[in-house]
């Protein structure tokens, strides 16, 4: 089996977790991109809620009923 940045192998262990949110590894590259203007980071944002609503968003998550990214923008 080969993986990228693992290299090939006859046997392999490969463990997935879930994270919440959108974890990346790269910020340094993913910044020179938006920097370059060729990511448009905010186009993936789909609603700014208030600390308040967090709870909401995350019974519609369950449902998904969202799309893209709800960010935290109002903590009052």
């Amino acid at each position: 089996m080969c993986l990228p940045d693992f290299g090939c192998s006859r046997s392999a262990v490969v463990e997935f977790q879930e994270a919440d949110g959108d974890p990346h590894p790269k910020y340094a590259e993913l910044l020179e991109l938006v920097a370059r203007q060729k990511l448009h980071p905010a186009r993936l944002v789909t609603r700014q809620i208030s600390l308040d609503d967090v709870t909401d968003t995350l019974e519609r998550m369950t449902r998904f009923d969202t799309v893209g990214f709800e960010v935290i923008t109002r903590f009052s």
